[in-house]
């Protein structure tokens, strides 16, 4: 497997933006890998990547550095000692686009990893509201997405946002009316449709507001998965006594 340095787009291919070969011992993290590269013969063990919109050098770039980063003996692993460096876990800023590179090869390994690492106030101190929603909603991870709902306020005039006391950077992103395209296309439909229920009640960026979000999204995801039910009622609890305090 080439460095991380070295992946880099290439004009003159036709079916895609990266191509790379993968080495044995990075395998346990893809089964989808695993299987491309156990052909018989002298078939070849390098593939192409050809999806431009979650395949290309950066995204691939992302997922080497992940690699770095990993323990690969299928435990989750450590917050990576490397936190307090410039470089530390550069794969952060690509996470919406690595986490659909992750789930397409069936990386379970990677993506609970992710999640574990997503519980660190240090790993989204530095997202935007959008970057830090989408995130959590592609790991089903309520918690960073109400997190996001009422992310703290900087670089903003007060003055300038007086009907978003919370969340002036993103308050068109959580209104049904307002959130663009690409937004909603790169969130789950349980997580979209929460919005829009909480929204159409509450002014986004408010506490009410956020919790009507985790009340139907939690509700959403329990009617498929009933897994969610349990934790889902303990994070309402939990977000409701946090308030009341």
């Amino acid at each position: 497997m080439p460095d991380a340095q070295s992946i880099v787009d290439d004009d003159h291919w036709k079916t895609g933006d990266v191509r790379i070969t993968t080495a044995i011992h990075r395998l346990t993290n893809s089964p989808v890998f695993a299987d491309m590269l156990s052909l018989p013969g002298m078939q070849s063990k390098s593939f192409e990547f050809a999806d431009p919109t979650i395949e290309d050098a950066a995204t691939v770039r992302s997922f080497l550095h992940l690699m770095r980063d990993l323990k690969l003996d299928m435990t989750i692993c450590e917050v990576p000692s490397n936190r307090g460096t410039a470089n530390a876990r550069p794969w952060k800023h690509r996470l919406p686009r690595l986490v659909s590179f992750l789930d397409k090869y069936d990386s379970k390994f990677c993506l609970k990893a992710l999640k574990h690492w997503s519980t660190y106030a240090e790993l989204v101190e530095d997202w935007n509201p959008e970057t830090t929603f989408v995130f959590g909603a592609l790991t089903d991870n309520i918690h960073l997405c109400a997190k996001a709902l009422v992310h703290p306020r900087s670089n903003c005039n007060w003055q300038d946002y007086p009907r978003d006391p919370l969340n002036c950077r993103a308050f068109h992103l959580f209104h049904m009316h307002g959130p663009p395209y690409e937004f909603v296309c790169s969130i789950p439909p349980q997580f979209y449709f929460a919005l829009c229920r909480a929204s159409a009640d509450f002014v986004p960026g408010t506490v009410e507001f956020q919790k009507k979000f985790v009340e139907v999204v939690s509700a959403a995801m329990a009617s498929t998965d009933p897994h969610h039910q349990v934790a889902s009622a303990a994070f309402a609890t939990h977000l409701h006594h946090d308030h009341a305090v």
